[in-house]
């Protein structure tokens, strides 16, 4: 085996160790999605209960500040859901649920993302080059996922940064694939 050939495989190899890693972090964070999400459903359905544990405990000098569970100063959904205005209202059930409900949806976005990159990975370790269409249309759809999520919950600003180093990213890629086509073609 050649030079060139031992660096693809090393280069193969790590491409497979991170896909796996990528999969057992999707599978973790699916488990906890759906504990994040039954936690916050039981916070909806219970909120009687969780309202009397709240107040109990504030009678014992414990306090729920929910005042640090915005999405931001600039997200696109900061503005929507405020669990604050439910727990200065006494109502910590609702507020517990809609905390917990974003953690949740934060989870999910992350499992797409991360199951978008796994096949990315997958894609590379089953192709001759990194530089294929197919990866580079993952990497787009993966690098879109994440802009927006970004805008959404944590800044315009930042969801515009990210953007721009995307696109950068994306960029390189094309430039490679295009070069790659031309080897491809020259042999």
């Amino acid at each position: 085996m050649n030079k060139e050939n031992e660096k693809l495989e090393v280069i193969k190899k790590r491409c497979k160790v991170t896909a796996t890693a990528v999969k057992v972090i999707e599978i973790v964070l699916i488990v906890l999605a759906v504990l994040i999400l039954a936690f916050s459903i039981a916070c909806f359905v219970m909120k009687d209960s969780v309202n009397s544990a709240a107040a109990t405990g504030s009678g014992m000098g414990y306090t729920l500040d929910f005042s640090e569970f915005s999405l931001g100063d600039g997200g696109m959904f900061s503005f929507r859901f405020d669990p604050a205005k439910y727990a200065e209202a006494g109502d910590y059930g609702t507020a517990s649920g809609i905390v917990l409900l974003l953690a949740s949806w934060i989870c999910i976005i992350t499992i797409v993302v991360a199951a978008i990159f796994r096949r990315m990975f997958t894609s590379i370790i089953e192709s001759e080059s990194p530089f294929s269409e197919d990866v580079l249309k993952k990497m787009k759809i993966a690098f879109v996922i994440i802009s927006l999520s970004i805008v959404c919950f944590i800044s315009i600003v930042w969801g515009l940064v990210a953007a721009g180093l995307f696109w950068c990213l994306v960029a390189i890629f094309e430039y490679g694939v295009e070069i790659q086509k031309q080897v491809d073609e020259t042999l």
